[in-house]
C-alpha cells in the first residue's frame, strides 16, 4: 500500500514538561508532522495528484510504502 502524506504544522502536548517523571504537567508546543491524507495500492495516482499541485506546493507531500523496496 502506498501513502500520500501532508506536512502539517500544528499543536503538540508533551507530559512530564516540567522534567521530572512523576509530573502531572503538561507543556504544548507547535512542530511540523506527516499526516496520511490518501492511500492506494498503487503508486501512480498519488503521483499524479502530487504533479497536479502548483511547483511550489510539492514539498508538503510526499508517498509512503509499507512494502519492502525490492519486492
Amino acid at each position: 500500500m502506498f501513502f500520500l502524506e501532508k506536512k502539517e504544522f500544528g499543536p503538540k502536548q508533551i507530559r512530564g514538561a516540567a522534567g521530572l517523571c512523576n509530573s502531572a504537567s503538561t507543556m504544548c508546543i507547535h512542530a511540523w508532522r506527516w499526516k496520511q491524507i490518501a492511500v492506494c495500492e498503487e503508486r501512480a495516482p498519488l503521483d499524479d495528484i502530487v504533479k497536479s499541485l502548483p511547483v511550489e506546493r510539492q514539498g508538503l507531500y510526499q508517498i509512503t510504502s509499507n512494502q519492502p523496496e525490492n519486492s
